[in-house]
């Protein structure tokens, strides 16, 4: 599948498309209904299936200070795309241009660039300056360009509307399970291994440091009984998220895997955590004794958590 990077003045497409339109934050279940319903068309009018999208959240440039943390990479949503069958992802570069384009000038970059013979979208999409475009407003001025709109089927969990904002409180409360049903999978954080304080070899758990990109979200601060794929294997593991208040100092918050049955040099090493039950909140201990007890009893209701409720279908596998 290929990923274009596109400005503005973008050259376009060549080919007929069928359009999936969204910002697509973490790829729920709500997302997912777009999706298929784009590969659907796309297949039945034999045009090339293609996402539109941000290279990152408008907000980032708008009001940095309220940008929502982030659920999935734009990497995992290429990998993602092209195991479901997508022809290309295409980023759009956030500049100030863009985001003054009013709803109709959007509208008719999309018909110029695309070629669009169908779009698709959730009941929520927006587009355009100040949120003016609807997925109303696209079907009016569609229908006058003989383009079909389509309007996925919202879905609900629990009786309330899945989505991104949703997943994210859920998140920040340490609730990983109930993010998964959400999601439809684990939610996971990729990092790369990095030099850390070296504690953990002393007290007789060694952990990996991972390095995350900087506006990914975290999971409440805590333990977790976790999936680590390292090199495409996938290894149980008790991740540590928070910032070791045990010790003194102050440290930004931190991910730090404890990973089983594992022997190998893990530094340099791109690794994916899959967050699969909480085991507790973080907690402060007066001993090196303390702790080393409790991490003894981690390891163990990690082993015994995952082995009595875990799904690999759940695992982010592309």
């Amino acid at each position: 599948m290929e990923v274009i990077i596109a400005n503005y003045d973008w050259a376009g497409l060549t080919e007929d498309t069928s359009v999936a339109l969204g910002y697509f934050d973490g790829f729920h279940k709500g997302h997912q209904e777009v999706l298929k319903e784009t590969l659907k068309i796309a297949k039945e009018n034999n045009t090339r299936p293609v996402v539109l999208t941000f290279d990152s959240h408008p907000c980032e440039f708008l009001f940095p200070e309220r940008a929502p943390e982030q659920l999935l990479e734009s990497s995992d949503k290429a990998l993602y795309l092209g195991k479901e069958g997508f022809d290309k992802l295409i980023l759009l570069h956030v500049t100030s241009e863009l985001l003054t384009l009013s709803a109709e000038e959007f509208f008719q970059w999309m018909l110029t660039k695309l070629l669009p013979k169908a779009l698709i979208s959730g009941s929520n999409y927006t587009f355009g300056a100040h949120k003016k475009g609807t997925p109303e407003l696209l079907k009016l001025w569609s229908e006058k360009k003989n383009i079909l709109v389509q309007t996925a089927q919202d879905i609900e969990v629990d009786d309330s509307l899945v989505s991104s904002s949703r997943i994210r409180t859920l998140l920040k409360s340490g609730e990983v399970g109930e993010a998964r049903e959400l999601l439809g999978r684990y939610y996971h954080l990729n990092g790369i291994v990095v030099t850390g304080d070296g504690r953990g070899r002393t007290l007789g758990y060694p952990t990996a440091n991972l390095s995350v990109k900087e506006q990914m979200l975290y999971p409440e601060n805590g333990v977790y009984g976790t999936k680590i794929r390292i090199d495409g294997k996938w290894y149980e593991g008790a991740t540590s998220v928070g910032t070791n208040p045990s010790f003194p100092g102050t440290r930004l918050r931190r991910v730090e895997v404890n990973v089983l049955d594992f022997s190998g040099d893990l530094y340099g090493k791109e690794v994916r955590v899959a967050f699969c039950q909480r085991l507790r909140r973080e907690l402060t201990f007066s001993s090196r004794d303390d702790l080393i007890i409790q991490l003894h009893k981690d390891v163990a209701e990690t082993r015994e958590q995952l082995r009595a409720d875990f799904d690999a279908s759940f695992l982010p596998e592309w």
